[in-house]
């Protein structure tokens, strides 16, 4: 009796550890497993013990073997999961950056070069960025399945930096009644907040 109650302790604890180390709530972790989050906050407290279907997928969620849920010594990497994403996604966004910087400095020998006068509108491609970085941030979190409310934020920064976007580019070709431009993102923050509000509800 006394070791089975250790036994669920240490999947306890272990349940709790890898679920932070990637980033999750017990609320996204259910969701996941499709399973509710009191069933997986009983696990944690030692309540009781997840099947071994469960278990298996805790460990491909986690990139770890059912042996690390369930022994004592836990593998702690030098790197988390939680960082390796992170680094991913800053990498890819840099990347973009760089990109739209180089073209601007192309653009700007060229312009030197063949005595053209770009510089109107060159500094355009320091705004490009700003939705694109969003874009990218919304793509891998979509494809980690991330936390809702970081989407929640990233869906946010790109509806008002796309609207940032569009409103410079009307700006630069004196196009009238760009200011109609922040009326829409302010509607399309509204269905957001919307959106993800009742999904939460709706999890709960």
């Amino acid at each position: 009796m006394e070791k089975e109650e250790k036994l669920k302790a240490t999947i306890a604890s272990n349940l709790t550890y890898y679920r932070k180390q990637a980033g999750l709530t017990q609320i996204k972790l259910a969701e996941i497993l499709s399973y509710s989050d009191k069933a997986v906050s009983k696990w944690e407290r030692g309540e009781g013990v997840p099947d071994i279907f469960i278990l298996t997928q805790l460990a491909d969620l986690y990139q770890i073997t059912v042996n690390d849920l369930i022994g004592e010594q836990k593998v702690i990497k030098k790197t988390s999961f939680l960082k390796n994403r992170i680094l991913i996604t800053l990498l890819s966004i840099a990347l973009a950056w760089l990109v739209f910087i180089i073209t601007f400095a192309v653009l700007t020998i060229v312009e030197r070069n063949t005595n053209n006068d770009w510089s109107s509108w060159t500094w355009i491609f320091f705004i490009c960025p700003i939705p694109v970085s969003f874009t990218i941030a919304l793509i891998f979190d979509k494809i980690w399945d991330n936390i809702r409310w970081h989407r929640f934020f990233i869906v946010s920064g790109l509806v008002w930096s796309t609207a940032l976007l569009i409103v410079c580019l009307l700006l630069v070709f004196s196009v009238d009644y760009h200011w109609t431009i922040w009326f829409i993102a302010a509607a399309l923050q509204v269905l957001t907040i919307l959106w993800y509000g009742l999904r939460r509800k709706k999890v709960q």
